[in-house]
């Protein structure tokens, strides 16, 4: 949930004037340089939220425990690293964009990443957040199954990453982030998080710290899903007319963990929820194509997550929309004949 959080913070800073969605990340880190030094100058914020600054990969910048490590410190690093595209023109999952939003962040309010959250986002969330090293170190340790058994691990925590990755909190303040994501206080701030950015594949898009892919169905859902290694967990939040269905479970929670079918598994059990939410509920036919929104989140390791499973639907929606609407019409035909 790093991303969506650290997207609405930067969103909500927006709105109070502090900075600009259009800005160029220049204006507010100056020493912000790459190898292009004239891509450099053309990346704003919001190339930074949708992954289109051209910035690759980064893993070597990514995932460093080093204590008291800032946002900031990545910049002399990326003075050296070439970008992949053009500013604004390609969708390129990188986690680099939101470690350097986070120094955006901080130099802009010259307060830590942690401090704005806190004022900003986590202000109505009762149980607190996890986004700072000290947080971290009162959270239990997640655990793995070695050779049948559990065994904690430590994976380290990035003292700079709160912004793209290293962010926890109770499970009540998830449900509520994505409650305020359903029904917003401000409509005006959610439309711009959740409004399609640049093409990510067939039918998807990534809006501001969100994912966002056409569904096979009438109704709406938010998904969000997450997978950090040393937690292990995958979960997905679907909104329905009848509200919210929520599916959590461990990505590893028995020694058999392991088996192959797990994650088709997950996958059943996540169309099982929005099934079970939307029992009762009799739906008229939908358009052939009308835009059905899911709004996700995955994390870089995400390879195969719940959401393409989900999203790897959408290729029989219109043919599902055709099928009903003819049986609609045979049921008409048939009542005519009977009276």
């Amino acid at each position: 949930m790093a991303k969506p959080v650290a997207a609405t913070v930067t969103v909500e800073l927006a709105r109070q004037g502090v900075l600009r969605l259009d800005d160029p990340v220049r204006a507010h880190l100056p020493g912000f340089d790459l190898a292009d030094r004239n891509s450099a100058a053309g990346i704003t914020i919001r190339d930074l939220l949708q992954h289109t600054s051209g910035l690759p990969f980064g893993a070597p910048l990514l995932d460093r425990a080093d204590a008291g490590r800032r946002p900031a410190d990545v910049l002399p690093a990326l003075a050296s690293i070439k970008p992949q595209s053009p500013p604004g023109t390609e969708h390129l999952y990188s986690s680099l964009n939101y470690l350097v939003l986070a120094a955006v962040i901080e130099a802009t309010t010259r307060r830590s990443y942690a401090e704005v959250l806190a004022a900003t986002v986590g202000r109505p969330l009762r149980n607190g957040i996890v986004a700072t090293a000290a947080q971290a170190a009162t959270v239990p340790s997640g655990h793995r199954f070695v050779a049948g058994r559990p065994v904690r691990m430590n994976t380290g925590y990035d003292p700079a990453g709160a912004a793209y990755g290293y962010l926890g909190g109770s499970l009540t303040d998830l449900t509520r982030f994505a409650t305020d994501q359903l029904r917003p206080k401000d409509p005006a701030i959610t439309a711009q998080l959740h409004a399609p950015g640049r093409p990510t594949g067939l039918g998807e898009h990534y809006g501001l710290g969100w994912r966002i892919s056409d569904l096979p169905d009438t109704g709406q859902a938010v998904v969000m899903l997450q997978n950090v290694s040393g937690f292990f967990h995958e979960s997905a939040l679907l909104a329905t007319a009848q509200g919210v269905a929520g599916l959590l479970a461990n990505e590893e929670p028995s020694a058999v963990a392991v088996d192959p079918m797990y994650l088709p598994a997950v996958g059943v059990l996540a169309a099982l929820a929005l099934t079970l939410a939307r029992t009762g509920r009799t739906r008229s036919c939908p358009p052939e194509r009308r835009p059905l929104v899911m709004i996700g989140f995955r994390a870089d390791r995400d390879a195969n997550g719940l959401a393409d499973q989900i999203a790897g639907r959408n290729q029989v929606r219109s043919a599902a929309a055709m099928a009903c609407r003819s049986a609609e019409s045979s049921r008409v035909d048939a009542l005519a004949h009977a009276t």
